[in-house]
Formats: C-alpha cells, structure tokens, sequence
C-alpha cells in the first residue's frame, strides 16, 4: 500500500486512478502536508520472502530474482535517460541477471541513482519480510552468509545514499542491530511493544486480517447510532444472516485489558451501534470488546 501511495507512474491517467485508491481514506483527509506527497516519487519494492531456501546458494538465487524483477519493472521509465550508455549497459545486465556478485550486492543503491537520473527525484525503497532469508538461513545453519549479503545490500543501498528520499524495512521478527544494520544511521524501530501503539495499528490489523473472510462484508470505521462502530461484519444475506461489531481498545498496563473490553462494550451500547443493524433486519446480532496490550488480546462478548 505504501508503494501506491507514494509511486510516480509517469503522471496522468495512472497517478489520478492510484489516488482513487485512498479517496475517503483518513490519510487523504489528513491535510495538504500529507495529500501532496501522493504519486511524488520512484519506489524501489523488494520482498524478501521467496529467500525461505534449503541453501544458501538457492536463497542467493531467490533474491537475485526478486531483485531481477524490480529492474524489469522500471527499465521502461529509465530507457534513453541515463546519462551514459555504460550505466544502461550495467542496467540491463543486472535485470537479465548476468551481473557479478559485487553487482548485486549494490544493486538498490544502482537502481537508485539510475531513478533518480530519470525522474530528477530521490526515491523511496521498500524492503518486506526482511527477517525471512535471516531466520531460514539461521535454521538452515548458512546465516553468516546471509547475513553478509544482506548487511552490503542494506549498506549500499541506506548508508551515505545521495539518491534516497527514505526506506521503511518491514518484518515480524527483531533480528539485532548489530547484525545486519551496523553503519546505517537514523534508524527508527517501530514495533507492536511500543507504548505509543494505539488503538488504529490494532483497528487496521483487525480490519485486513478479517478481509480475508469471504463471508462477511468488512466495513472499518463505519457511521452507526450515535458514532462510528470500529469494524461491522455482515452477511450479504439478512434473512438467516448474521452482523457482528467490534469495538478496539488499547491499554498502556496489562492489568487493565479487562477494563478495556468492558470500555468497549458500554460504548457499543450507549453508542447504539446495534440499532441501525436492527434496522436493517438483522435479528442475530454479536458484539465483541477489544483489548490489545502490546501482543496480548483479551475479547469479551455483550449478553444479549
């Protein structure tokens, strides 16, 4: 989602669809500080998920693949733009994966500056899964060698890169800083145990994790009663149908998360989320309260 927020496709058509995306969004009613950085910039996408490998040669071809493919992706934008034939040369041979080593060790910081000779703009670089490749590799009995690779891929590509607007490295386990990102400067970790997590990082995990339930139509933040129910879950069908409304706390101490539940469902109720369900036609109404705590989740149903 971030690279579609932030990407430059050329402009026009393209960059007013992908606004399209977010039309309605909290982000596009944030203010014209946020709005005006939509469609602003080249976004170098790596996933690093395809390295889970047996090897670490294999693990080295996943993510010379993956890198591989986000050549291909931009050589369109970069062709005839950069500003000697031997930096168009050493493109193509990285995207048609002939490259040395050494070339893809330093491959995002290449990619970078050749963006930034074809947009006139510093680019934005988006690693996924970043922990994948290091925790097979640790259990595989080859991360000394991952780790290598990645620190010079990292390296490379966010220390002292003239060519970069700003990175956002995401994965699910905290690998130490001192194993791969030593050297890199202003780093800032944001993780789930942090204090100052609330209650939305909590509402957007609810909402995207339940998506994927085709049964139910997933509405986030939506207007009901007297305010806005967190997410409401509804069959398509009424009749023998089924609604469900959640409502999300966050608390700062682990001994309150039962407080919290109880919060969330004196404001389901005095908030009448449930009547406009009613309304609709729905007779089997559920409602939950919410509590998160770091990692920790407490949910506690209404009494009919």
């Amino acid at each position: 989602m971030l690279r579609y927020y932030f990407e430059d496709n050329g402009g026009g058509e393209e960059n007013r669809g992908r606004a399209e995306l977010f039309s309605g969004l909290a982000i596009a009613k944030a203010g014209e500080a946020y709005v005006r950085e939509m469609g602003q910039y080249p976004v170098v996408m790596l996933t690093l998920k395809s390295a889970k490998q047996r090897s670490f040669a294999m693990a080295y071809a996943s993510l010379k693949q993956a890198i591989m493919w986000e050549f291909q992706r931009h050589e369109k934008m970069v062709s005839g733009k950069l500003e000697t034939p031997e930096d168009m040369e050493k493109y193509r041979i990285i995207r048609a994966g002939k490259g040395e080593d050494s070339d893809y060790f330093s491959s995002l910081l290449f990619l970078s500056r050749c963006l930034y000779q074809a947009y006139g703009k510093r680019c934005i670089i988006l690693i996924d899964e970043y922990d994948v490749p290091l925790e097979s590799a640790y259990f595989e009995g080859y991360y000394d060698e991952m780790a290598a690779f990645i620190r010079s891929l990292f390296e490379s590509a966010f220390k002292t890169n003239a060519f970069l607007e700003f990175a956002v490295i995401t994965g699910c386990l905290r690998v130490s800083r001192e194993s791969i990102f030593t050297g890199l400067n202003n780093l800032e970790i944001i993780s789930v145990l942090r204090s100052d997590y609330g209650e939305s990082y909590y509402h957007g995990f609810l909402a995207g994790l339940l998506g994927r339930n085709s049964k139910y139509r997933v509405l986030s933040n939506r207007e009901a009663g007297l305010g806005r129910a967190d997410i409401i879950l509804k069959t398509p069908r009424i009749r023998k149908g089924r609604a469900i409304v959640m409502e999300i706390k966050a608390v700062k101490d682990f001994g309150d998360m039962e407080n919290g539940c109880a919060a969330a469902l004196r404001q389901i109720e005095e908030k009448k989320y449930l009547e406009e369900l009613r309304q609709e036609g729905y007779e089997d109404i559920l409602a939950y309260g919410v509590c998160f705590f770091r990692k920790e989740c407490i949910i506690q149903k209404m009494d009919k």
